[in-house]
C-alpha cells in the first residue's frame, strides 16, 4: 500500500530544491539570518546597534524587560539622553524591509532600522517625530507613504524599498557616525 509520506517527501524535497535556485539568500553572506525567529533576529539587531554605539564610545543601556506594555525602548543612548527602539528587517522577494511593531504612544526618541539583504546592511536613523504614522511624508522615503496601522491595537507597520535604504550602506564604524 502507497502511503502519503512517500508521495508527499519528494514533492516536498524538489519544491525546496526549485526554491533555492531562485533564492537571492542562498550562499550569501547573511544567508543565516533567515534561519532565525522574528524576535531573535530583533535580538541581532539589538546587539549590533548596542555594540556599534559602544565602539563610537557611547555609553549604552539595554532594556531587558519582556512586558511589551511596559517596554517603550529597545537601548538608551546615555551619553545623549536618547531612548531608541530598534528594528530589523530582511529584504523580501520584491526588494523590501517590512517594520513591526511601531507604536506612537511609546516613550521613544527615535528608531534605528537595520535593513539587510543578502550581502548588504543598511540604517535609517528615525526621528520619532517625522515618522509616518499618521500623514504621508517623504522624510525617509523617496515616495510620500505613510505607516500602515495594524487592524488591531496600537501598532504600525512602515516599508521602505531598496531604494529608500541604498544610500545607507554601512560597513565600518565611520559610515554609522
Amino acid at each position: 500500500m502507497l502511503k502519503i509520506s512517500e508521495i508527499l517527501r519528494p514533492i516536498v524535497n524538489a519544491t525546496v530544491e526549485k526554491q533555492k535556485a531562485n533564492d537571492k539568500w542562498v550562499n550569501s553572506t547573511y544567508e543565516s539570518i533567515k534561519q532565525l525567529e522574528i524576535d531573535k533576529r530583533g535580538e541581532v539587531g539589538e546587539l549590533l546597534v548596542e555594540k556599534v554605539l559602544l565602539a563610537l564610545g557611547i555609553e549604552v543601556e539595554s532594556n531587558s524587560e519582556t512586558d511589551r506594555t511596559k517596554k517603550h525602548w529597545d537601548i538608551r543612548d546615555k551619553t545623549n539622553n536618547k531612548d531608541l527602539e530598534v528594528k530589523l528587517a530582511t529584504q523580501g522577494q520584491a526588494e523590501t524591509y517590512q517594520y513591526e511593531g511601531f507604536e506612537r504612544d511609546r516613550d521613544y526618541a527615535g528608531a534605528i532600522l537595520l535593513a539587510v539583504a543578502p550581502n548588504n546592511v543598511y540604517v535609517t536613523c528615525a526621528v520619532k517625530h517625522k515618522m509616518p504614522f499618521e500623514r504621508e511624508n517623504s522624510h525617509y522615503t523617496l515616495s510620500s507613504r505613510k505607516m500602515h496601522h495594524r487592524g488591531h491595537g496600537t501598532q504600525y507597520k512602515w516599508t521602505l524599498y531598496q531604494r529608500d535604504v541604498e544610500m545607507r550602506e554601512i560597513t565600518t564604524l565611520d559610515d554609522f557616525s
